[in-house]
């Protein structure tokens, strides 16, 4: 099935989104990644954000995705914390699954 997340960072940001990549690699090999875009923080006040948007293939249900992309966050140290802080270590978001779209990309 047809996988599309998005990646963010606010923080440190071209090293948190370039480590996240690798990671996010290394399950799924077939990942393709967006270039990297400058944004505005929205919803919060912080410094700019780096985000990109990522596609790749995957059987893993829309749970064990979370989970991955959760346990990623986790070990680059990011936390519910630190976001209501206005810190976004790593953010890593699912958008769809095959034509289910589950969230909006909110800063295209």
């Amino acid at each position: 099935m047809d996988i599309k997340i998005t990646l963010g960072s606010n923080i440190n940001q071209k090293n948190n989104i370039d480590v996240a990549r690798r990671m996010l690699t290394e399950i799924f090999p077939d990942i393709r990644f967006s270039e990297s875009v400058w944004t505005e923080a929205v919803g919060i006040e912080s410094d700019r954000f780096l985000n990109c948007i990522a596609v790749f293939d995957s059987n893993f249900s829309e749970s064990e995705l979370i989970a991955r992309f959760k346990a990623i966050e986790h070990e680059l140290d990011d936390s519910h914390e630190n976001h209501s802080l206005g810190t976004v270590i790593i953010d890593i978001d699912l958008i769809s699954m095959g034509n289910r779209q589950i969230r909006q990309i909110i800063w295209e």
